[in-house]
């Protein structure tokens, strides 16, 4: 099974959470660096975690998130739209993780392809 996590999180330790949650189902899944089995969207707030400015601060996080990206596990998706709203460059996130025009588009697309929503 493949899942999509429609992420809109407030607060870093939500995120922590989220993450912890996804270690856990990484062992019952197999990796694959090409077709991670496990995507998550992120369409709000939490966009602000990953950014350059905010690492030192969010470091622990933002290093998780990329090596379970690097492990095949999650493909972390950012939205463009919310980065424009947060007047945010797409420069300021690190490489792992890819844009999407519309964050709940790509839930959708993602849902149509055989995930299952989270």
């Amino acid at each position: 099974s493949r899942y999509v996590f429609d992420v809109v999180i407030h607060k870093p330790e939500e995120m922590n959470k989220l993450l912890d949650r996804i270690e856990q189902l990484s062992s019952s899944l197999p990796p694959g660096k090409n077709d991670p089995s496990l995507a998550l969207v992120l369409h709000g707030p939490e966009i602000a975690f990953f950014t350059r400015m905010n690492y030192s601060k969010y470091m622990d996080l933002v290093d998780r998130a990329a090596a379970l990206d690097k492990k095949g596990i999650i493909d972390v998706k950012v939205c463009d739209t919310m980065i424009r709203a947060m007047e945010l460059e797409e420069a300021e996130l690190p490489e792992f993780v890819d844009h999407v025009p519309y964050g709940p588009a790509e839930v959708d697309r993602l849902v149509q392809q055989g995930f299952i929503k989270m």
